[in-house]
């Protein structure tokens, strides 16, 4: 078989002309802001799926769950909360604050090997994402891939309507991994 002809990079400052571009070929989604791109690519966990100069996928990732979901907020109960509900014991932690695959390359599979590679680059982490109401046809994809849904939220900070949270959390492989160890 032969390699697909696409790699994963860090976003870089110099690709904000390009994701704007991308952005505007995603019908129902809000482009962001250059100040956000700046920020999520300053943050250092912005990935580009690239076929040669071309984007063909974008992924975000916090490692901070107040500032990914609740950023106006001064406490960490609700975050505690969150963390708590789907047996959060202290690994790394990975909130997909954005994941988005152009339309042309959907179905493909595509962004189910982008988010494995994610999921590989940072291995034994715990992973959550928001699905908001315009994109639930991500669900599916996101069940496929082994999330699993907490449940309907309210509005999360910042935004309009409710959405759902589906996380995946870390798994231990090998003998230490049995339950009765």
């Amino acid at each position: 078989m032969n390699p697909r002809p696409h790699t994963i990079v860090k976003a870089k400052k110099e690709d904000l002309s390009d994701l704007f571009r991308f952005f505007a070929l995603l019908e129902g989604e809000t482009t962001p802001s250059e100040e956000e791109l700046l920020t999520e690519i300053d943050r250092g966990g912005f990935y580009l799926l690239k076929s040669g100069t071309k984007i063909q996928g974008v992924a975000s990732i916090s490692h901070d769950v107040i500032e990914a979901f609740y950023p106006d907020s001064h406490s960490y109960r609700k975050s505690d909360d969150l963390l708590e509900r789907i047996g959060y014991r202290g690994e790394p932690l990975c909130v997909l604050t954005r994941f988005a695959i152009s339309p042309l390359c959907r179905r493909k599979g595509f962004g189910s090997e982008f988010l494995q590679s994610l999921l590989a680059r940072y291995k034994g982490s715990t992973w959550l994402t928001e699905i908001r109401q315009n994109a639930l046809h991500a669900l599916p994809f996101f069940q496929k891939n082994n999330f699993s849904i907490l449940g309907i939220y309210p509005p999360i900070e910042g935004r309009e309507n409710e959405s759902i949270i589906v996380y995946k959390t870390y798994k231990k492989d090998g003998l230490c991994s049995a339950s009765w160890w």
